[in-house]
C-alpha cells in the first residue's frame, strides 16, 4: 500500500510534540487539517496511532513503533540533503558539542585528539554543563550534539534521538537513607574526589577515577553487597534539526570508538 509522504510528515510532527495544535503551528496548517490527516493515515494503515484525551496526546504501542521508523526515515533524508549541501558548497557548519566536565576529561579526550588530526575543515566548540543542561542546549538548538550520562526520563522525549555509547537512588540504598540531605551535591567527579580526599564525606565514583588515589592511600573503598546499576554514556541530538556534516562525522567517530581508541591511545 502506497501512503502519501505528506501523511507521514504530519504524523511525525504530531509525534514530535505530542500535540495537534503545536504540530499545526510548526507545519503551517490548521489543526483540523492535522486531525484529518492523522485520521486518514490511521484508516489507511488500519491501526490507531495516538491515544487522545481532552488534555493530552500519547502514542499507542503501534504508533510509537511507527514513529521510530518514520523519524529515522525522514532523518536519513533531511540529514543527507543538509550534509550534501555542505559538502558541495564547502561551507561547513562548526560543531557545537555539549558534554559534562567529567566525560570530557575521562572519556572524550582521545576523540578530541582524533578530531584535531583529521577534521581541519570543521571547527569544534565544546560546552561544559551537567547532563540535563547539556540536553537542554540541544533542545534549544544551541548545541548539535550532547554526550551525557543516561538518566531517568531522557529517552521519553520524542524530540530527542538517544544513542547508547549510578544514580541517586543507588546511593540512598548504600547509605540506608542516612544521606538524604547531603551538604554537597556536585556535577563534577573530580571535585567530588577532592572533597572525599579531605574527609568531607563519601561519594560513589568510577574505579578508573579513584585508582591512583587509592594506591596513594589518601582514600579507601567501602565494599557493599548491593549491585551497582549499569549507567550508559549516550549521544543525544535533536530530531527537529537536520544533522550537519560535522555532527555526522563526530557521531561516526564515537560509534567506531573501539578502533579509534586503539589508534589514538
Amino acid at each position: 500500500m502506497a501512503v502519501s509522504a505528506d501523511l507521514y510528515r504530519t504524523f511525525l510532527g504530531v509525534g514530535l510534540y505530542l500535540s495537534f495544535s503545536r504540530a499545526a503551528k510548526e507545519l503551517g496548517v490548521s489543526q483540523s487539517a492535522i486531525s484529518q490527516s492523522i485520521k486518514q493515515l490511521e484508516g489507511e494503515l488500519n491501526m490507531p496511532l495516538f491515544v487522545r484525551t481532552t488534555k493530552s496526546v500519547g502514542f499507542t504501542p503501534e504508533g510509537k513503533e511507527l514513529f521510530d521508523t518514520v523519524a529515522k526515515a525522514f532523518s536519513i533524508l533531511d540529514n543527507g540533503v543538509t550534509q550534501l549541501q555542505e559538502r558541495v558548497s564547502q561551507a561547513y557548519e562548526s560543531l557545537n558539542l555539549a558534554a559534562t566536565d567529567t566525560l570530557c576529561r575521562h572519556f572524550l579526550l582521545p576523540y578530541f585528539h582524533k578530531w584535531q588530526l583529521q577534521e581541519s575543515e570543521i571547527g569544534l566548540h565544546i560546552i561544559n554543563r551537567p547532563s540535563p543542561d547539556c540536553v537542554e542546549l540541544v533542545l534549544n538548538k544551541e548545541a548539535q550534539l550532547a554526550v551525557v550520562n543516561d538518566y531517568e526520563g531522557l529517552r521519553d522525549n520524542p524530540q530527542l534521538e538517544v544513542t547508547t555509547s549510578a544514580s541517586r537512588t543507588f546511593f540512598d540504598e548504600v547509605t540506608h537513607g542516612a544521606c538524604r540531605k547531603p551538604r554537597f551535591e556536585l556535577g563534577s567527579v573530580d571535585v567530588l574526589l577532592d572533597l572525599v580526599e579531605i574527609n568531607m564525606g563519601i561519594s560513589m565514583l568510577p574505579n578508573h577515577v579513584v585508582q591512583q588515589k587509592m594506591q596513594e592511600g589518601t582514600i579507601v573503598r567501602i565494599d557493599t553487597d548491593i549491585p551497582v546499576p549499569t549507567r550508559d554514556i549516550v549521544l543525544v541530538r535533536s530530531r527537529l534539526v537536520p544533522q550537519s556534516e560535522g555532527a555526522a562525522r563526530f557521531t561516526s567517530l564515537l560509534i567506531n570508538r573501539e578502533s579509534t581508541r586503539d589508534k589514538v591511545l
